[in-house]
């Protein structure tokens, strides 16, 4: 009679971690299906096909675009006399939020970059003296004087 009790207790746990174990697949299939999405649209968007917000069937997508300066103001403040400040270096970004509507409202946000060009960099103060000793060299005929340093 234990013998039979032990058995079917052992037995009902085990039917239950194998329901918990299908719970658990099928929310990582969910998962993964929503991450492949995400990225289809990311290459999508990049090339062109999708407009940047917009929904098809269950899926909803949007893009919201994201900046941030590093090496600003607050950036190395150690600081001796005479050290030149580094240029603030503004980096831009857009956050893709995709979206499926079921039973659990499933989202994820994937980061796309923004091209190279986009990357503001503010022109420094020994930026403009080059220019300006380029604009005389040009007034000049393209001949200046270089100094060579010795060793």
């Amino acid at each position: 009679m234990v013998a039979l009790v032990v058995v079917s207790t052992v037995s009902a746990a085990a039917l239950k971690l194998c329901a918990l174990a299908e719970i658990s697949l099928s929310e990582v299939r969910a998962e993964r299906d929503l991450i492949r999405e995400a990225s289809s649209i990311k290459t999508r968007i990049l090339t062109g096909e999708i407009p940047d917000s917009g929904t098809s069937g269950d899926i909803r997508w949007e893009t919201v675009p994201g900046e941030t300066e590093i090496m600003g103001e607050s950036f190395g403040r150690l600081s001796f006399e005479g050290t030149s400040k580094p240029p603030d270096l503004h980096v831009s970004w857009r956050d893709l939020s995709v979206s499926v509507k079921d039973l659990s409202d499933r989202e994820r946000t994937v980061t796309i970059p923004i091209e190279k060009e986009n990357i503001k960099i503010p022109p420094s103060s020994s930026d403009e003296g080059k220019k300006n000793k380029e604009d005389a060299a040009d007034e000049t005929g393209g001949k200046t004087e270089k100094k060579k340093r010795g060793n």
